[in-house]
């Protein structure tokens, strides 16, 4: 009998063992980042006297270039051809970009070179464009605790700093890099309930770069929430498009009218068989299969990888501004001190491992080989 005992026990081991190296090793997990090359638009029938004919418009390839499809908003196109005697070689002007600016009735925009820019001004032989960080509508709302922070896109964060102790109003602050850029005290009941943040530039004057909407503000007994809204911001990396050569790219030519900018190359792009060749300074590529009958235009992107979100530091004031409150002073609690920060938070939704087998398989078959082991002792 004691033989069968060590052969269940032998059995149930190597089941054991196979488990755990199913389990993978939290050491051994890794994120890797790595460029991944999205093919577009393949040359089409070349004209006589083609060997390569190019095009891409917004609505045709949306992978390449920008394309909104529940709104319809988006309109580049790219085309280039190169000729039977000279296969190599897109040639002087022979690479046309165009696109064409669109409203939503607040704001201008273009898409530029895959991506949506909004507008900041336009006129005079040139345009003032700024990408577009966030798009919100009133269904992507956030709830911020007092003391908490929502971290965005290129370090800017919004930080709910205090409520008035009735739950109409909410004294925020937005924070770039850490520093904080403005703050406001918004109400919730009133017509004020947008958070606007403008600032000036050498390239422009009062440009919208952030705002959203408070919808809720809610004083509990243990912790007090903002509920906020349909975010809009801006990158404050602002981009002049000029009239001109080597504008804003070098090696091309930008004609600019009050709708619409075109560049065109304004020297020969020589094409690589079997690789890609940069235009627009790596905003887009052209790709020539190994055997240079097939050219496409394409992009590259990073999957995976890449830094995690970080904290916001915050520093809170240590007095609220008088329209926050009541006549004694107090601000979102009874003695008129304001709440100690708590420690700010990042609202990044993680998903929980599902499919892989882990240490719940493990004392499942340990919990077997307990059962074994006593019928066996119980027969023997």
């Amino acid at each position: 009998m004691n033989k069968k005992i060590n052969a269940v026990l032998i059995s149930a081991l190597m089941v054991l063992t196979m488990f755990a190296a199913l389990v993978p090793s939290a050491s051994a997990v890794e994120e890797v980042s790595a460029p991944y090359e999205f093919l577009g638009a393949v040359n089409g029938t070349p004209a006589a006297g083609e060997h390569f004919n190019v095009t891409a418009n917004s609505r045709d390839n949306p992978s390449l270039l920008y394309y909104d499809l529940d709104d319809e908003d988006g309109n580049e196109t790219l085309d280039f051809f190169t000729l039977s005697g000279d296969s190599d070689t897109i040639g002087d002007e022979n690479l046309t970009y165009t696109t064409t600016f669109w409203t939503d009735g607040s704001f201008e925009y273009v898409s530029w070179l895959g991506d949506k820019y909004r507008v900041a001004e336009r006129g005079g032989g040139e345009w003032v464009i700024s990408e577009e960080l966030v798009d919100e509508d009133e269904d992507d709302d956030h709830l911020l605790r007092v003391g908490e922070s929502l971290n965005l896109a290129e370090g800017f964060a919004i930080t709910a700093l205090e409520i008035d102790v009735e739950g109409d109003e909410a004294w925020l602050s937005l924070t770039k890099d850490g520093e904080e850029i403005d703050s406001e005290v918004v109400s919730a009941v009133t017509g004020t309930s947008r958070f606007v943040y403008e600032d000036d530039f050498d390239e422009a004057d009062d440009v919208e770069i952030m705002n959203f909407t408070v919808e809720t503000v809610f004083a509990g007994m243990n912790s007090n929430l903002i509920k906020i809204n349909s975010i809009s911001l801006i990158s404050m990396d602002l981009l002049e498009v000029e009239s001109g050569d080597d504008e804003p790219f070098g090696d091309y030519r930008t004609t600019i009218t009050d709708t619409v900018i075109t560049i065109r190359n304004d020297d020969d792009i020589s094409l690589n068989e079997d690789g890609t060749v940069d235009i627009f300074d790596g905003k887009l590529l052209i790709r020539v299969n190994e055997n240079s009958t097939l050219a496409a235009l394409a992009k590259e992107i990073n999957i995976g990888g890449g830094a995690a979100p970080t904290e916001a530091p915050t520093e809170a004031p240590t007095e609220a501004p008088a329209e926050v409150g009541n006549e004694t002073g107090e601000v979102g609690n009874e003695t008129g001190d304001a709440e100690p920060p708590i420690e700010t938070t990042t609202e990044v939704p993680t998903e929980e491992p599902t499919g892989t087998p882990g240490f719940e398989a493990v004392f499942a078959v340990a919990g077997l080989l307990a059962v074994a082991y006593l019928v066996l002792r119980q027969r023997d």
